[in-house]
């Protein structure tokens, strides 16, 4: 009797621990699994218009061409060059910086303001003003510091200059070097500055609704906040899991000795 009761209790015990592991193992995928709502395949609805507008202490690159390259030159920012060891050197623009006022000083053209416009209609402004004093301008336009701060449960949190504009949070997570596994993915923090207006959104970024958020596109300057989970889990591998592991079971055969007796 005491021996069917013991194996009895023994395998409740073993059950229990089974179900204790496939549970936590079911809720740890839920927590870390990106975009679990999107199938096989199929089509989402259209993101939200990116468009990134110039702010001050912005730095530009504004680089104007025509026929005659000797006409467009006055109108270009200066170049620099860096002089290498071994003796070459790379030109490198120095830009134009938006100053607090929103403006630009330009040759020839004096101070142009361009806060809050996107850089094809800098381009377009440039060409219409220009088109008076040269024929047939072309003008081109960069963003020389678009950067972005991915801070907290990443593996390489910092400040990080893109190379272009367009950027979506998981473009930003993949330069910070990923999320870690003890991250929350259902509330990424992103923290913008709207000509000194704080503005700030979260996102689930285990559902395909992130797609949908106005902060899925970056703006310059934003900063992405990954808040740590407070599970066990620190960085997958076995050896973090272990001690995990091993203390379910050390509970395990502590109950199973407690049912014995």
């Amino acid at each position: 009797m005491n021996d069917c009761f013991s194996r009895f209790a023994y395998s409740r015990v073993v059950l229990t621990v089974f179900m204790i592991l496939f549970l936590s193992s079911c809720g740890s995928k839920r927590n870390v699994i990106l975009l679990q709502d999107m199938g096989i395949g199929g089509t989402i609805a259209p993101t939200p218009s990116y468009k990134a507008v110039i702010v001050p202490d912005d730095k530009l690159s504004i680089i104007v061409s025509c026929a005659d390259m000797e006409v467009a030159a006055p109108y270009n920012a200066p170049m620099t060059t860096l002089l290498q060891s071994a003796g070459y050197g790379n030109n490198i623009s120095v830009g134009y910086t938006v100053d607090k006022n929103g403006c630009i000083d330009f040759p020839t053209l004096g101070r142009i303001q361009v806060e809050g416009l996107a850089r094809n209609q800098l381009v377009d402004l440039l060409q219409s003003r220009l088109s008076e004093q040269i024929k047939d301008p072309t003008v081109t336009v960069q963003f020389l510091n678009f950067r972005v701060t991915v801070l907290g449960a990443v593996r390489v949190p910092g400040t990080y200059t893109m190379p272009t504009e367009r950027i979506s949070i998981f473009d930003a997570l993949g330069k910070a070097g990923d999320m870690q596994l003890k991250s929350k993915r259902k509330n990424v923090l992103v923290i913008r500055d709207n000509g000194g207006e704080v503005t700030y959104g979260r996102l689930d970024l285990t559902s395909s609704s992130a797609f949908k958020s106005p902060y899925y596109f970056l703006q310059q300057n934003d900063v992405i906040y990954v808040e740590p989970s407070r599970s066990n889990i620190q960085d997958g591998t076995t050896s973090s899991f272990l001690p995990y592991l091993l203390g379910i079971i050390s509970s395990a055969i502590a109950l199973v000795a407690i049912f014995v007796r």
